[in-house]
C-alpha cells in the first residue's frame, strides 16, 4: 500500500489531491493509515508493520466528481448595489453640478413661502430694534410707567438670529446669512426636481422635504452659533452682571434626515457648503437602498410570521382532529358498553322466559295448553327482548356494506 510507503502530503500531490482529501478517501474505503509518529519511527528504522487491508469492505471504489466550472464565470450583481453605483456615478457628470445663484431671479415653489416667511422675520426684527432703541431713550422715570412690547423684546434678544428659536424650522440663520442660505435651498430644490425627487415644504416651514420611492429626506439649514459673554449694568441697582448670548459665526450647516438624528454637512473656512451639495443626493440614494433592504427584511419577517401562523393553525387543526377522534372513540366505547349491557339484559329476559316455560310445563303437565294469560305475557316479554336487543339493529345498520 502506497500510504505506508510515502507520507500523505507527498502521495497526495501525485494524484492531485490535498492530504486531507486523500485521508478522507482512504477512510471511506476502509484503508488503514499509519498512526501519528509513524514516519519518525520509520526514519529511525523502527517502523511498525503495516496493517493488512480488510478482506471485505462496503466501498471498493471511490469516484470524485467536482462540480463543473463555467468557462466564463458570471459575477453576482446585486440590483440595489448596481442602482446605487449608477446614481453615484451620475453625480460626477458635468450636467449634475449644482450651481448656487446668490441672487436668484426664479424661486422654487417650495422655497418661495420660506423666503416670504424669512422676509417677514427680517421686518419684525427691524421693528424690534427700533422699538428697543426708542425704549432705551426713555428716562428711567417714564420706563416705570411705559409698557414694553415683550414680543419685540424676545425678537431683540434673539437678534440677529431670525425667527422663533423655540420651534423647529427649516432655516435657523441670521440676518447676515439668510439670503445665502435661501439661495442654497433654492438650488437644492431645483436639483432635486432634475433628479426626479418630489419637493415640498412641510409642517409650517419646519422642513424642506425631498421624496423618492417612498423615502422622505428632510432638510434644514442652520447657522453655527457660539457663546459670547458680555457685561451689563442693572439700571435698578447699578450692579454689573455677566450674561451669555449666542452669536452667529457665518458658517452654515445642512441637516439631512430625521430631526432627532440628522446627518450633518458642515462647511469650513476652506470648504464652503455650496461645493458639498451633491452629497445630499448621495445620502438620499443610500437611504433609498437602505429602505429597500428594510422593506425586504420586513417582507421576509412577515413571510416567516405567516409561515409560523399557518404552521400553528395546522398544528391546532391536527390537535382538534385528534381531540375529536379521541372524543368519538370514547363515545363509541361508551355506546359499545351500553349495547353490551342492553344485550345482556335481553339475554336475561330470554333466559327468564325459558325458565318460566320449563316451570309452566311442569306445573301444567296435565293440561293440553298453556294459560292464555301466560302466552300473552311470554309474547310480550320476548318482544321486549327483541326490541332492546342491539344485535339486530347492528346487523341492519351494516347490511348495506355487505358484498
Amino acid at each position: 500500500m502506497e500510504v505506508w510507503s510515502s507520507p500523505l502530503t507527498t502521495l497526495a500531490k501525485k494524484y492531485g489531491f490535498s492530504d486531507n482529501g486523500l485521508r478522507k478517501i482512504c477512510m471511506a474505503m476502509n484503508v488503514p493509515l499509519p498512526k501519528a509518529g509513524h514516519w519518525a519511527k520509520a526514519a529511525a528504522g523502527k517502523a511498525p508493520i503495516p496493517s493488512n487491508l480488510p478482506i471485505t469492505a462496503q466501498t471498493t471504489t471511490y469516484q470524485f466528481n467536482p462540480p463543473p466550472k463555467s468557462e466564463t464565470p458570471q459575477p453576482i450583481v446585486d440590483a440595489d448595489s448596481a442602482w446605487l453605483k449608477a446614481r453615484l456615478l451620475e453625480e460626477r457628470l458635468p450636467n449634475r453640478t449644482i450651481v448656487v445663484t446668490q441672487q436668484p431671479t426664479k424661486w422654487h415653489p417650495a422655497v418661495a413661502p420660506l423666503r416670504s416667511w424669512l422676509m417677514s422675520c427680517v421686518a419684525k426684527l427691524q421693528k424690534a430694534l427700533k422699538d428697543k432703541e426708542r425704549y432705551d431713550k426713555v428716562s428711567a422715570t417714564r420706563k416705570r410707567t411705559t409698557t414694553l412690547d415683550y414680543s419685540s423684546m424676545d425678537i431683540h434678544k434673539n437678534a440677529p438670529v431670525l425667527g422663533n428659536t423655540h420651534r423647529s424650522i427649516a432655516m435657523r440663520v441670521s440676518t447676515g446669512t439668510y439670503e445665502r442660505a435661501l439661495a442654497i435651498l433654492n438650488a437644492l430644490a431645483y436639483a432635486a426636481d432634475f433628479r426626479g425627487f418630489e419637493v415640498e415644504l412641510v409642517k409650517d416651514h419646519e422642513r424642506l422635504r425631498f421624496s423618492l420611492q417612498s423615502v422622505a429626506i428632510d432638510l434644514a439649514i442652520v447657522e453655527r452659533l457660539e457663546d459670547s459673554f458680555y457685561t451689563v449694568r442693572n439700571s435698578w441697582n447699578n450692579e454689573l452682571r455677566t450674561e451669555k448670548k449666542k452669536v452667529p459665526t457665518g458658517q452654515l450647516r445642512l441637516n439631512v434626515g430625521p430631526s432627532y438624528q440628522p446627518h450633518q454637512f458642515a462647511e469650513t473656512e476652506n470648504l464652503p457648503l455650496e461645493g458639498e451639495l451633491h452629497r445630499v443626493f448621495e445620502y438620499a440614494y443610500r437611504k433609498v437602498v437602505l429602505s429597500r433592504e428594510e422593506t425586504r427584511r420586513r417582507e421576509i419577517e412577515m413571510q416567516k410570521t405567516e409561515i409560523q401562523r399557518l404552521a400553528w393553525e395546522e398544528t391546532e387543526r391536527q390537535r382538534k382532529v385528534l381531540e375529536q377522534q379521541r372524543s368519538e372513540e370514547q363515545q363509541r366505547r361508551k355506546d359499545l358498553l351500553l349495547q353490551t349491557d342492553v344485550w345482556r339484559t335481553a339475554e336475561h329476559i330470554r333466559n327468564f322466559v325459558e325458565t318460566a316455560d320449563a316451570r309452566i310445563e311442569v306445573e301444567y303437565a296435565d293440561r293440553p295448553n298453556r294459560p292464555d294469560t301466560y302466552v300473552q305475557w311470554r309474547a310480550w316479554a320476548l318482544g321486549v327482548a327483541d326490541e332492546i336487543d342491539p344485535i339486530e339493529k347492528l346487523i341492519v345498520a351494516h347490511r348495506d356494506t355487505w358484498k
